[in-house]
């Protein structure tokens, strides 16, 4: 073989770029390793002069492997410049040889049948188009979905190996049509176009199933903690409550020291606050808002309560505990950032006829972006953090309801409305 021969760009070699470019689809998901700009460049050149060099050797020898030798090559610099498990990186490099196969036969549907009237140059922006506008809708319908679970594993042993499956199946569709030289024939592209679609659809639907719920398990082990942890709020504010009631008598005796009375009138109202104990009509409630008033006195936040208790009894006291827990939690951890002047939090629950209405609302000017209707913590650690509000909705989903959230006018909103189980 000549030298010209060996380095020799056929149109086969249009898939080197199309798979790096579908692979690079997957760049916000991986984990670059260190050193990655000098690993890119270096490992992008000599992708594509193996790349070529060895499709052309092998045409020599064998016909059809083109593509699987140039999807190895770039799965190998995928793990040279990414630092991710491998399993991982072999997962999103099968979506993305999916993706690209999907835009080649969708470019095959739209070119055929006017192959005779379409010159070089006119195929040529066929196939960027329509790659362009599939991998577009790729990155925006699969990527942004794996982004969101960020450093949640991307696929389980069975996930994997029905990935594995599923890509096979539809290489070796490609490559019987290919040997057999049918795949020039208009009508074999829908049935690869669908089995490309429910590859991808297969593989990645399993992937989102499976972050779901793993995400429902770890809010079921939020919420069991947090039922553990309403015994220990209510013995805390049955502790304080004994201890201010114990104080007050014992001020009282003092009331016969005059030039000390004005003191000791402070003394009593501030121990007065933390005598008050929440009365609705629903004990885990009350241990709850007893618990979180003190905070809202201690942060000078100015807290509005008008709740039906009663109309809670149908719910359990953890999701009760962990509802509204969370809830006021997320509002006070805001109000205490605000000028004291601004912090308020109004807690309304009520019964409309045979519904549950919940509202909280703080004083928020923060415009937040928001993630699949709800807003994106602003704590660094966004794997451990931000389970707040996705747990108050799974209990919401758990009895029927459904929680919306809005900011406007500088407050923050949160509503449920979930139907009272007889």
């Amino acid at each position: 073989m000549s030298f010209a021969e060996l380095f020799y760009i056929s149109v086969a070699h249009g898939y080197i770029p199309q798979i790096l470019i579908a692979e690079l689809l997957f760049f916000p998901v991986f984990t670059r390793r260190k050193g990655f700009a000098w690993r890119a460049a270096i490992g992008i050149v000599v992708y594509a002069l193996i790349s070529v060099i060895l499709t052309n050797l092998m045409l020599k020898v064998v016909v059809g492997f083109t593509s699987f030798i140039i999807f190895m090559l770039s799965l190998g610099l995928c793990a040279f410049c990414f630092d991710n498990k491998f399993t991982d990186i072999l997962f999103c490099c099968i979506g993305a040889q999916l993706l690209q196969n999907l835009a080649h036969n969708i470019e095959l549907l739209i070119y055929l049948p006017f192959a005779e009237n379409i010159n070089d140059i006119g195929w040529f922006f066929i196939s960027v188009g329509v790659m362009i506008a599939v991998y577009a809708a790729g990155y925006m319908l699969i990527v942004r979905k794996i982004i969101t679970r960020e450093k949640i594993s991307l696929a389980s042993g069975g996930i994997f190996a029905i990935a594995i499956a599923s890509a096979v199946f539809c290489y070796l569709m490609q490559f019987l049509l290919q040997a057999y030289e049918l795949d020039k024939v208009w009508v074999t592209a829908p049935p690869l176009i669908l089995c490309d679609f429910l590859a991808l659809v297969v593989q990645f639907g399993l992937v989102i199933y499976k972050n779901r719920h793993d995400e429902n398990l770890k809010l079921e082990s939020v919420l069991a903690g947090e039922s553990k942890m309403y015994d220990a709020y209510k013995r805390s504010v049955n502790i304080i409550n004994m201890k201010a009631h114990d104080l007050k008598h014992f001020i009282a005796g003092l009331d016969t020291l005059g030039d000390e009375r004005e003191s000791l009138d402070e003394i009593r109202s501030a121990v007065e606050k933390y005598e008050q104990t929440a009365n609705t009509g629903n004990k885990a409630l009350d241990v709850t808002l007893t618990e979180k008033s003190y905070l809202c006195n201690k942060y000078g936040i100015d807290l509005s309560v008008s709740v039906d208790g009663k109309a809670l009894d149908f719910m359990h006291k953890s999701d009760v505990v962990s509802l509204f827990g969370n809830a006021l939690d997320n509002a006070i951890e805001h109000e205490k950032t605000v000028d004291e002047s601004k912090r308020f939090i109004v807690l309304r629950v009520h019964r409309r006829a045979a519904l549950l209405s919940i509202h909280v609302e703080n004083y928020c000017a923060v415009v937040y972006d928001m993630d699949d209707g709800l807003p994106t913590t602003t704590k660094s650690d966004k794997i451990n953090h931000g389970f707040g509000l996705k747990s108050i909705r799974f209990i919401a989903q758990k009895y029927g309801g459904n929680m919306t959230v809005t900011v406007r006018d500088d407050r923050f909103m949160l509503d449920i409305v979930m139907p009272i189980a007889r």
